[in-house]
């Protein structure tokens, strides 16, 4: 019997290790893609402001020529 519970109670600790390992790595994955979205939408905003920039200059450019 001793021996039954020692394992029950080892199975228990080990089941709450793999929950609390699930939960930190459900953390961590919910930061990663935050970031991602993060970075794609800066990515987003100064692709705009490059476009943005090359039409300027060539909208200068092309009121130059006239």
């Amino acid at each position: 019997m001793g021996r039954q519970r020692e394992q029950l109670e080892r199975g228990a600790g080990l089941i709450q290790q793999s929950l609390e390992n699930t939960e930190q790595a459900r953390k961590i994955l919910k930061e990663m893609t935050q970031r991602a979205l993060k970075n794609k939408f800066f990515l987003y905003c100064v692709i705009a402001v490059l476009v943005l920039a090359n039409g300027a200059v060539l909208i200068h450019l092309w009121n130059r020529k006239k």
